[in-house]
């Protein structure tokens, strides 16, 4: 061990600018690897039993009256309704989602969300009344029982656009990691959609859950079909589906990730091993000497081959932890909207990498060294 770290640090300039480049690859490559599969991770535990359906081609809402017609269509096993409207509280830095809805049907579309069946029953009974996530409580001291007064750009049939709601529970986030998210609050579509001045008996989205998950698709064309031809024609897709066709407008990132990630290992090889050509070079003199109080063959191949195994493993590790702390930090300043932990298959991977690396720039100084006359190498030859 005292001879591998004299060799690491025989030139401590070159070491650390090793270290570095090799940190900044492996934390280019954590952060992209981790980003692609995060984001995979997440598509792929969207149910694909619900189904969003909304205006096609525009952004019009749809008729009040499909609800009925919509939850008759046979292998539909719950329906409900949305409005989205975003509302300031005090100031308009202090932005908040309201959603008007059926609020005993949304925590079971969503399997996310934790209502107490109390909090439903009092929010059927308030018809101002409001359950808000409970981000906003710790955020803004919210309490239940409180009358709050939030400001919004939808329009009362008094002309106002400040809407009071009474607080009767608080919604929680199943996942403890996506307590950010909490930072809406869900009220009566009635009182709302009574309220308004403006598309009253309209529907921004309505979402449904399907008994069957593989009978979706089927399910999706019976919605649209009924209403083909129609003056409010819809588009019915599983969330799953969106969230991919999302994916697929960003281009094949997966190709862009392996390109970029491919590109900046194989010049990191380069690099790295120029620099430990140049380090056996150097020391040509000294490991001659070793073999010359003993050292075999085999010994001055491991000790080379240790020195590149522990600038390679330690910067790589210490590349993966950054990026990890670069995604917790995302997380926490709400730069990503949901947690992207990288996925222990991406950190077993750069492990592999690094090994490889490793090996491959520590193989040609170790067969110079194999290939190295004592008497020549003392001689300066």
């Amino acid at each position: 061990m005292p001879l591998l770290w004299s060799g690491l640090w025989r030139k401590p300039g070159r070491t650390v600018l090793a270290l570095v480049q090799i940190l900044v690859a492996f934390a280019l490559f954590g952060l992209l690897q981790g980003f692609a599969s995060g984001i995979k991770h997440a598509v792929d535990h969207i149910g694909a039993d619900v189904l969003s359906v909304h205006s096609r081609g525009s952004m019009a809402d749809l008729p009040l009256a499909d609800f009925e017609r919509i939850k008759r269509v046979p292998g539909v096993k719950l329906v409900n309704l949305a409005n989205y409207f975003n509302a300031t509280y005090q100031n308009p830095k202090q932005q908040l989602l309201i959603v008007a809805t059926d609020a005993h049907a949304w925590p079971a579309m969503t399997d996310n969300i934790v209502v107490p069946p109390t909090y439903m029953d009092a929010l059927a009974n308030t018809r101002t009344g409001a359950i808000v996530g409970d981000e906003l409580v710790r955020k803004y001291g919210w309490k239940i029982g409180q009358r709050i007064s939030l400001q919004t750009h939808v329009a009362q049939q008094n002309g106002s656009t400040d809407w009071a709601f009474d607080i009767v529970g608080i919604l929680k986030m199943r996942d403890a990691e996506m307590v950010h998210h909490s930072t809406f609050m869900m009220v009566n579509y009635g009182y709302y959609d009574a309220a308004r001045a403006a598309d009253r008996g309209m529907v921004q989205q309505y979402m449904l859950r399907v008994a069957d998950p593989k009978q979706a698709g089927a399910v999706a064309d019976a919605i649209d079909a009924l209403f083909a031809n129609s003056p409010n024609e819809t588009r019915t897709e599983s969330l799953k589906e969106m969230a991919q066709s999302q994916m697929r407008s960003l281009g094949d990132v997966n190709f862009v990730v392996r390109a970029i990630t491919a590109a900046v290992l194989f010049s990191l090889l380069f690099s790295i091993g120029a620099a430990q050509m140049q380090s056996v070079r150097e020391r040509t003199p000294e490991l001659a000497v070793l073999k010359t109080i003993g050292f075999s063959d085999g010994a001055i191949v491991a000790l080379l081959v240790g020195e590149a195994l522990s600038l390679c493993l330690v910067a790589a590790g210490l590349g993966l932890a950054l990026a990890a702390a670069l995604f917790w930090v995302a997380v926490r300043v709400d730069f990503f909207r949901d947690p992207l932990p990288i996925p222990v298959a991406v950190l077993a991977a750069g492990a592999g990498l690094a090994l490889l690396l490793a090996l491959i720039t520590a193989a040609l100084p170790a067969w110079r060294s194999l290939k190295l006359e004592v008497a020549e190498a003392l001689a300066g030859r």
